[in-house]
């Protein structure tokens, strides 16, 4: 059990005994491959699936990334494959700030760029290393997952734990003001950005083949909308630099 104090507050560790036994309190556990911290955060998770990841990207580096005999659209599959998978594991259940999603970009772009063989001097942008390798970032993996796991949960009976964990609200104390960073509040902002009404979650999730064409154009639409405002936002970089340099002294 978490026991997460109040923002400005410093941690008590819980005292918890078993037929006379006191179980000792840890900052981090490890239960079904996945990292629990006592602060409920995601950094330590994070941190170790990069890791990981990285391991297995590296032991395929000379036998498949180096070779060139082997297409490229081979090699993105077998990165989906062996990297994406340890480095994604449980991210279903995961609760993301903005800091945790550039880690796993930065991560992301590093890889495809090796594979790709793009070097920093080329300056390639990012959405155009994804359209190259013919893969989707790794937010739009993440988002793709919790509203697969989402749609699942919603389909569970009452009873069971995950959907009580979901739908359940705190019996006591005050919560502060602001955008909370809670898995509740991903899955609204995930449903926002792929234009689905969170009211009509329930509905729209009941089945699931219909569920899965839903949250897929949806997280498709989510992706496509980010990449147009990158666009976007270096054209009119370009603009301003054109105008600086178009107003400098002759």
């Amino acid at each position: 059990m978490l026991y997460q104090p109040a923002r400005g507050n410093a941690y008590v560790p819980p005292n918890i005994h078993i037929e006379g036994t006191q179980l000792k309190a840890v900052e981090l556990f490890k239960y079904l491959g996945s990292i629990v911290s006592n602060d409920a955060s995601a950094d330590a998770e994070i941190t170790a699936r990069i890791a990981q990841a990285t391991s297995a990207f590296g032991r395929l580096t000379k036998r498949l990334w180096k070779n060139r005999n082997i297409r490229l659209d081979t090699k993105i599959s077998v990165y989906r494959a062996a990297v994406v998978t340890s480095l994604l594991f449980g991210c279903e259940a995961w609760t993301l700030k903005k800091a945790h999603i550039a880690r796993l970009e930065r991560f992301h772009q590093s890889c495809l760029r090796r594979i790709a063989k793009i070097k920093w001097q080329y300056y390639v942008t990012n959405y155009e290393v994804l359209a190259d390798c013919g893969i989707t970032s790794i937010q739009c993996m993440v988002e793709g997952a919790v509203l697969r796991w989402t749609g699942l949960v919603v389909r569970m009976s009452n009873d069971r734990i995950p959907k009580r964990l979901l739908y359940s609200r705190l019996a006591t104390g005050k919560g502060t003001k602001g955008n909370h960073a809670t898995y509740l509040n991903q899955v609204r902002r995930t449903l926002h950005a792929c234009d689905i009404p969170p009211a009509n979650l329930e509905i729209l999730a009941a089945k699931r083949a219909n569920w899965r064409t839903i949250y897929k154009a949806g997280i498709a639409k989510a992706e496509d909308d980010r990449i147009n405002c990158l666009i976007e936002k270096r054209e009119r970089r370009k603009r301003r630099a054109g105008l600086v340099i178009t107003h400098q002294p002759v």
